[in-house]
């Protein structure tokens, strides 16, 4: 299980969830493990890296309510 996202929990370097919904996917999620690489200043928009299925590292913008995260994570011992 996955839960949503809090603000404060979306920082750069974190592996999170996107919530991929492919073109014409026919309303089908693909959930992908991806870095969260850049967070807007106005928090609208997050630069993550995925991996494609051809192995490559690839950058793609999206909403922050399209990440989630495990509902087994917790911080590091450094930020607890």
């Amino acid at each position: 299980m996955m839960r949503d996202l809090e603000s404060h929990e979306l920082e750069v370097g974190r592996q999170v969830v996107w919530m991929h919904q492919p073109r014409g996917g026919y309303g089908y999620v693909l959930p992908t493990v991806v870095t969260v690489a850049r967070i807007s200043e106005s928090g609208k928009r997050v630069t993550i890296r995925v991996k494609t299925t051809r192995g490559e590292i690839v950058e793609r913008h999206v909403k922050p309510d399209s990440l989630r995260l495990p509902d087994n994570w917790t911080p590091p011992a450094s930020q607890a």
